[in-house]
């Protein structure tokens, strides 16, 4: 299980996860990509998504979910996909990795300073081809990362202590 979490806006480039995963279906069924979230874009995502035939077969719309539920969501997916064009930081690829789960992040000004090998994949912006490689790479290897090293990838950046020492340091 693959998962997207974001506003459904054009930033986020959705439509060319869908786009991706829809590619792959074509060669293989054993994955689903759910997406979470309410937006400007999502009819005509749900449209698209039905438009090449993937709509509830390997894409699945869930609109907007209370914080359990994305808990739940993030605790039981293989990996969560990060395809925007811009990102101050990325909170949910954050959650996502404090969860135990691998990730595939664009560099779009954020997660480039936390994503590393040991946590995921950084691939560049709006550039499918290397969106689709990156989510084959890890429908085959998102079991071999460790849960504990990207909790503690984590924990290492992003404790209370060591924001609240680099907050400290900032100031003096």
């Amino acid at each position: 299980i693959a998962l997207h979490i974001s506003n459904l806006i054009e930033r986020k480039n959705v439509t060319d996860m869908i786009r991706a995963f829809s590619s792959i279906y074509r060669t293989r069924e054993d994955f689903e990509f759910h997406i979470v979230g309410e937006g400007a874009m999502k009819k005509q995502l749900v449209e698209l998504a039905r438009q090449l035939g993937t709509l509830d077969k390997c894409i699945f719309f869930h609109g907007y979910v209370s914080d359990e539920e994305k808990n739940q969501l993030l605790l039981s997916c293989d990996f969560h996909v990060l395809n925007s064009d811009e990102e101050g930081f990325s909170v949910v690829t954050a959650e996502a990795i404090c969860c135990g789960v691998p990730v595939i992040a664009t560099r779009c000004g954020g997660p480039e300073d936390f994503v590393t090998e040991d946590v995921g994949l950084l691939i560049e912006r709006r550039n499918i081809g290397q969106l689709e490689s990156a989510i084959r790479r890890l429908l085959d290897s998102s079991r071999t990362y460790d849960s504990k090293v990207l909790q503690a990838h984590f924990k290492e950046r992003f404790s209370p202590a060591i924001i609240a020492e680099q907050t400290y340091e900032m100031y003096l």
